[in-house]
Parts: structure tokens; sequence; C-alpha cells
């Protein structure tokens, strides 16, 4: 009963999704210790009962002793009964004092600033260490203040508290006092960092390897007296482990390949040994992986990785997933595989011509959020990084800027679940690529800079030709345009209510506040969701 509040803790929902897998590592490792420390408690309480009396011996105990040389002459030396008493109470103190040694928490300790980037969430919550300043190894003598030097991520932690007040003798002192707020007194620029329950768990297990190899370490000291002259060099350890092998029948090694078989053979170990080094070491693309795996990786796991612009991929289970009343549509992503726009060919005709994308890659939509209804199911879009601009270039080397967005998606499809093949879209809007702070090289914007650009009143007051092309550059607006998005769900998980399918979007791209016409964007990509 004592061990259940340490291994029998049932998930809640302010568990990450990879919980449940957390969770039985965590009863695993908890399972190892209790099995060490009965381990332990039989090996420091074994009495003096011969070995020839005591039954159930397992195949184990029978391989041990056969392997062990056999004492000669040697006789068991009878235990008294206080003695017997009191070696079963000696174990049992010994076999408690580990379990509280493993299973008893501990106060958070200081760590070091790197130790503490390396650490997820999970691990901080709770464990004390968001309220604790990183500590500092000492390396070196002196650190130099150069021009423009910068203090950053400075923490103030405080450790004690005192209050000046009127003792009874009517003097005003500093009086001890009693700290009723909870962690998170300490001031620092950042209250935590993320981090992952691995590290806890391999913590965790580590101590129950250790236990048990307390536990055999005792089993061998415990056991029975074989004398020390005629015990070899090798351990017991070997001497079981050679008995256990069974013995080699007579072997004869075949002659010696010919000299072509040779040659041959130390290329094709070259080639071998080449390919296995370029599949290791060669650099690997950023591929697709789901939301489970996404949540286990830290900030420095993903940092340069491109998994941060990637949409999670989902794996099939089950057939369909019921939209029931009440339901969102949480954490939508959408990431587009193709760009084209709709340009002038040399023969005058438009067309969609492909692109070159010159952003890098932080043009994904992700964490979009919003209610769903059925019959017909409705995804009405509230919030989310909804937006995000994006560049391309034409073949002719002119850039494109467009703002790549589902602002406001109101997306409609007939039924009541998803399921493969289920198809719904509809229409967003287009917000302006550039806001009305925005100054142009001359420095004319919308709500600020200057209402028109030198040297221009004179030719504006003629009142002729080439007016309107200067009007529409000085007088800058905030566009909003239409834009429509079609989608097929292609993968269900019933399990985590996921989805996963293909979109083509249409939307204007950059009209420069006004200024141009818009071209239309033609992208196609993947999309990924979650029903809760």
């Amino acid at each position: 009963f004592w061990l259940k509040p340490f291994c029998f803790k049932q998930p809640t929902s302010c568990n990450p999704p990879h919980s449940a897998r957390k969770m039985a590592a965590s009863k695993m490792a908890c399972a190892l210790v209790v099995l060490s420390v009965v381990g332990a408690a039989e090996a420091f309480v074994a009495g003096g009962v011969p070995r020839a009396q005591q039954a159930g011996v397992s195949a184990h105990d029978v391989a041990f002793k056969t392997s062990m040389p056999q004492s000669q002459g040697f006789e068991e030396p009878a235990v008294e009964d206080w003695q017997s008493w009191a070696s079963s109470l000696l174990g049992m103190g010994v076999a408690l004092g580990l379990a509280v040694g493993v299973l008893a928490p501990q106060p958070a300790r200081a760590i070091t600033a790197e130790q503490f980037s390396q650490l997820t969430y999970a691990q901080v919550k709770g464990s004390g260490l968001a309220n604790r300043c990183p500590t500092v190894e000492s390396n070196g003598t002196s650190i130099q203040v150069k021009p423009g030097a910068r203090m950053t991520n400075m923490c103030f932690e405080p450790k004690s508290f005192a209050v000046e007040a009127e003792t009874d003798g009517g003097k005003k002192e500093f009086v001890t006092t009693k700290l009723m707020t909870r962690r998170f007194q300490s001031s620092v620029l950042a209250h935590f960092f993320p981090c992952s329950v691995s590290v806890m768990a391999s913590s965790k297990m580590a101590r129950a390897l250790v236990v048990l190899a307390v536990a055999g370490s005792a089993d061998a000291f415990v056991q029975g007296g074989a004398p020390r002259a005629q015990q070899s060099r090798a351990s017991t350890h070997d001497v079981a482990f050679k008995s256990a092998i069974p013995q080699a029948q007579s072997f004869e090694e075949p002659a010696a390949a010919e000299g072509w078989q040779s040659w041959t053979s130390s290329l094709l170990g070259m080639g071998v040994a080449l390919g296995l080094a370029v599949g290791v070491l060669a650099p690997e693309p950023a591929k697709a992986i789901t939301a489970e795996q996404f949540s286990q990786l830290t900030y420095a796991q993903v940092k340069g990785s491109g998994l941060a612009n990637r949409c999670p991929t989902v794996e099939s289970n089950g057939t369909s997933i019921p939209v029931k009343p009440g339901a969102r549509m949480t954490n939508m992503c959408f990431e587009p595989k193709s760009f084209a726009v709709e340009a002038e060919t040399d023969s005058g005709k438009k067309e969609f011509v492909t692109t070159k994308l010159m952003t890098r890659q932080t043009y994904t939509l992700a964490f979009i959020d919003g209610p769903l209804t059925t019959n017909p199911i409705t995804f009405k879009e509230e919030d989310g990084m909804d937006h995000q601009p994006t560049t391309v270039k034409l073949p002719n080397a002119e850039y494109v800027p467009f703002l790549f967005t589902v602002k406001s998606l109101l997306a409609k499809g007939e039924g009541s679940e998803f399921k493969p093949g289920f198809t719904w879209g509809g229409e967003f809007e287009v917000p302006s690529y550039r806001t009305g702070g925005f100054l142009d090289p001359k420095g004319r914007g919308m709500y600020s800079g200057y209402d028109q650009a030198v040297a221009l009143p004179a030719l504006q007051a003629d009142g002729k030709g080439g007016q309107e092309e200067l009007f529409k550059e000085s007088n800058k607006v905030f566009d909003i345009g239409k834009g429509a998005i079609e989608m097929e769900v292609n993968k269900v998980n019933a399990e985590l209510g996921e989805i996963g399918g293909v979109f083509v979007s249409k939307q204007p791209s950059d009209t420069d506040m006004g200024a141009k016409a818009p071209k239309t964007i033609l992208m196609k990509g993947i999309f990924y969701g979650k029903v809760v």
C-alpha cells in the first residue's frame, strides 16, 4: 500500500499524450525496485540452515552450485535463536532503508544553466526546479566586460525573508518569517524550460539497477564457505559461465580461399564498409513524424532540424471519427508542398507556372483551433498561427510576395463523421501583406509617413495622364481579399481523434497596399487536425 502513490499513479488530463507509455516505464522501474528490495532482504537475512535442507531449489541455484568448487571438510556453524531473529530484524531494516533511499522524493537541487536547457516541461513540473536559479561551476578567474556586452538570463532567488516588526519589548527588529507563497517567488527571465520524463525515468531505472547490484553483491557475500585456499583466480561468475557452455566438438578449419577469392572479398568488404559509413554519416532530411513523437522532442532536438515546419503525420487506426456536439478541431496544420502563380506566358496566355520558394522553413500554418458542428460538418477558424508571409520567385526572376493564410475559414462538408475520402472546404479572408505602419522606400505610408513623395506636387497639379498610378502609390490602403480551400481526408486515427489529408488552396498575392494588381496563387499540400 505504501508503494501505491509512487508506482500506481493514474494519468490525469494534464499529462501529455505519451503519458501512458511513460507511466508503463515508471511502473516497470518500480517493479524492479520492489524485486531488488526483496532480493536484498533475502540476501541479508540468510540464516544458518544447511543448504541441503532447503526446499524449492531453482535451476539457477543448481547451475551456480555445480560451478562452485567443492569445499573440503567445512561444517556450517550452528546459529543461536537470538542470532536468527536479530539477523531478520537487520535484514528488514536494510530492505526498508533501500526502499526509502530509492522511492523517497528528493528536494530540488541546484543545477547549471546547461542542465536546465536539457530538461523538458514534464521534468520541471512539480520538482521545484522552476523556482531555482542556476548554479555556476567555477572555471577561470575573471570575466572581462567588453563594449556592447549585455547581461542576460539574470535570476534572483531569495533564501530567507525577514520583516521589521515590533517585539514584546517595544523595539523594532527584523524577525524571521514563514513563507506562505508556493514555489514561484524567484525572479527569472524564463520561468521554466522544456524537459522530458525520459531522463527522470532513466534516473529511477539507474537507482533500481544499483539496488539490484547491491542485492547481487550481498548474495555473493553470504554464500556458503568454500575455503580460500581452494579457490582459483577465476571468479564464481566466470566458473558458472564456463560450466554452462557446451564443450566444442573437434573442428577443422577450412583451407584458405583461393587468391582471386581473397582480393574479391576484400573489395566487397570495403564496399560494404563505405556503404555503411555513407548510410550512417550522411545527413537525412526532416522526415514526417506523428504528433506524439513531436511532443517528446525538446527545443534543442527540433532547432535546425526542419521539424518545426512540418505537419504531423497520422497513423491509420480505425475507419471514422464521429463529430459530436461541442467538438472542436485543435492543432490544425497546413503545410504547402508546391506553389504556382498565374502569370502570362510567352504566347500571351495566362497559365499557372511553377515557382521557386524563397522563404525559409517558416511558411507552415499551425495550432489552428475552432469549433465543429455536425450535419453538415462545419469548421470555423478562431485562433492559431493562421498566416505566414511567404515569397516565391517566377521563372522570369520576378518576386511575388503573399500572405499564406486561412484566416476566418468557414469549411463545410456533407456528413457527420470524418473518414477516408471525406471532402470539405470553404472560403477565407486574405489580409494585406503589409500593415498600416509600413513605409515604402520613399517614406510613404497609410497612417504614418509622407502623404506624397518629394518632387511630385508639380507633376500631380497638371491633372493629366499618369495621375492614377501616382495616386495609388501615394495613397496606401489595407486590402482584404478572398481565398478558397478544398480538403480531402485520407487517414484517420479513431483512438487519438486525428485526421490527415491533402488540400488545394487558391488566394491573391500582395498588392503593395493597393499600388499593384494581385496575382493568383495556387498551393497544394497536406493538412493535419485533431478532433476533441
